[in-house]
């Protein structure tokens, strides 16, 4: 499982060491997510703080040899569900200190055991250069940190991806920064290096993170990635070919990529399905380039039925043309059912990756240029079939043609796995969603309770729609029926579109509406503002006001007829 950064966040203790605990914001409090934290505390009496956070795991601890000391710990924590969105470390016996610290979110990290490896060092005041070396077993991401405790000072020329650092301005107190290598790198010799502002003393560590595993569903190997001498057939070690409909198909080697290739008659089908029995949840990750031709069916299956040809399943016909990916669901009749589509803008020859999961009822697909980096932070589809499910079946391709001629469809690079990951980037809402009732197709619909939201909706950073307040309803909406809204509507702030429009006041409604039927308005309406008559005059023979100014200029007109 490849491992992703997630967020970084700093924190410090007050500047005349009157704290006795030091607290920072956690980059993440998504369950699985691994966050460490480093932190440089000194205490001018030369006293170790010696830090404590149960809910943590002290990885290991480093003091240099300077006056005062500064004392540098780094910890980790696997994110648990319900975890508070803040941690704090506190003194033994109460010692006040100061201190800086820097946490870092990762994940994909496993979760048993996270840490691979770990060093720490101690720096001595002689150079402004800073080094720390590891050599790791293993491949891994590696992250280190420095310290010093000049005021101020700050880290500059990172020799990797600087993820944060919290600095002090008063001379005496500790300044940390922490980075990582941004990416799994090959055991062996590993160094990180800095440069701070002086030549004080300092501490520092480093750090290589473990993968997290991902079983493979493939029966041969972790990975398939089609290797060997152009027009080989493939072996039936990991697939399976399943259809034959027509003569003249094959599956062959060509470029190091798999080649399905049809018959020249129309119609003609070759499906290859993983050789492995029928399997309900898994994710698939794969290489295809994007045919020449527009008159072929290239699709992958997920839960499809054993001959992958339509008897069963959800397909995703990977578009001819790069324009679009269609998502789908065959039902045992041969009768397909496109559920959602995505359109890109993708051309003929490029080599794209798509990452396919399917668990439970929901369904979901990204997919990118194979040459770029994944985009990791929200999926292209991700549709939930509330519909009757195939729940188990085969996974595998096929390609067939819609016009006379052999169609050929590269595949790459493919593996079924049992987890989704990367995962999807969590949302995080603000306010409370409180409700009551019950939601029932063709009967009353009753919604009771509040919504109250906070914070700002910005469409695309065009301009912040901001909403405050609350709305409480109660009554029901029935179709074909009485529509009934009772209780207030109270909001406040301001909407923006081009200009600012604003409401004030309050609206009072009781009685119903309905359709087809009399209309009633009843309750109260209290404006702000004056209320200029412009007019007097007779309607309909009687005394009454025509027309009234309300709020700005604009014509209220009241019309009835006797009877």
């Amino acid at each position: 499982m490849a491992i992703t950064f997630i967020a970084a966040t700093t924190a410090l203790t007050a500047t005349t060491k009157v704290d006795t605990t030091i607290t920072c914001t956690l980059p993440s409090t998504v369950a699985g997510d691994v966050v460490v934290a480093w932190i440089d505390a000194i205490d001018t009496s030369g006293v170790n703080p010696a830090l404590t956070n149960s809910a943590w795991t002290l990885v290991g601890t480093v003091a240099d040899v300077g006056t005062p000391t500064p004392y540098g710990s780094l910890w980790y924590r696997v994110i648990q569900p319900g975890d508070a969105s803040t941690a704090v470390w506190t003194s033994t016996g109460a010692v006040t200190f100061l201190g800086a610290m820097v946490m870092s979110a990762y994940r994909g990290v496993d979760n048993t055991a996270p840490v691979l490896q770990s060093f720490f060092d101690t720096l001595v005041a002689t150079t402004t250069a800073r080094s720390v070396a590891m050599t790791t077993s293993a491949s891994a991401w590696v992250l280190s940190g420095f310290s010093d405790k000049t005021a101020g000072v700050a880290f500059s020329s990172p020799s990797h991806t600087l993820r944060g650092q919290a600095r002090q301005l008063t001379n005496g107190l500790p300044t940390v920064m922490l980075q990582d290598s941004n990416g799994a790198v090959a055991a062996g010799a590993q160094t990180h290096t800095a440069v701070g502002a002086s030549t004080s003393v300092a501490n520092s560590f480093m750090l290589a993170l473990k993968p997290a595993t991902q079983a493979s569903l493939m029966p041969g190997g972790v990975q398939d990635s089609f290797t060997g001498s152009n027009g080989t057939t493939l072996a039936n070690t990991n697939w399976a070919i399943t259809t034959s409909e027509g003569s003249g198909y094959s599956w062959t080697i060509q470029g190091n990529q798999a080649r399905l290739t049809t018959g020249t008659a129309v119609n003609n089908r070759i499906s290859v399905r993983v050789n492995r029995a029928t399997l309900a949840d898994g994710e698939a990750v794969f290489d295809w380039v994007v045919p020449a031709s527009s008159t072929m069916y290239p699709a992958f299956y997920a839960r499809a039925g054993s001959a992958l040809n339509g008897d069963g399943g959800y397909y995703f016909l990977l578009n001819s043309t790069g324009g679009q990916i269609v998502m789908g669901k065959w039902v045992p009749n041969y009768t397909g059912n496109d559920l959602s589509t995505v359109s890109y803008s993708f051309t003929v020859g490029n080599i794209m990756r798509t990452r396919v999961a399917v668990f439970g009822s929901r369904i979901r697909m990204r997919t990118w240029l194979a040459s770029n980096s994944e985009p990791t932070g929200v999926w292209d589809m991700d549709f939930t079939d509330s519909g009757t499910q195939p729940t188990t079946g085969y996974w595998g391709f096929t390609n067939a043609a819609q016009t006379s001629g052999s169609k050929n469809f590269f595949i790459d690079n493919f593996n079924l796995l049992d987890t989704i990951t990367p995962s999807q980037q969590s949302i995080t809402v603000g306010g409370t969603i409180s409700m009551a009732g019950a939601l029932i197709k063709q009967v009353p619909k009753a919604f009771a309770g509040s919504i109250t939201m906070s914070g700002v909706y910005s469409k695309i950073k065009v301009v912040s729609r901001i909403f405050g307040g609350s709305i409480t309803m109660a009554g029901a909406l029935k179709r074909n029926a009485a529509k009934s809204l009772g209780g207030s509507i109270t909001p406040s702030g301001v909407v923006k579109r081009n200009v600012t429009k604003k409401l004030t006041g309050s609206i009072t409604m009781t009685g119903s509406f309905g359709r087809r039927a009399r209309k009633v308005f009843s309750g109260s309406i209290t404006p702000t503002g004056a209320t200029v008559i412009t007019y007097v005059g007779r309607v309909f023979g009687y005394p009454g006001i025509l027309v009234m100014r309300v709020f700005k200029p604009g014509d209220l007109r009241i019309r009835f007829r006797r009877g």
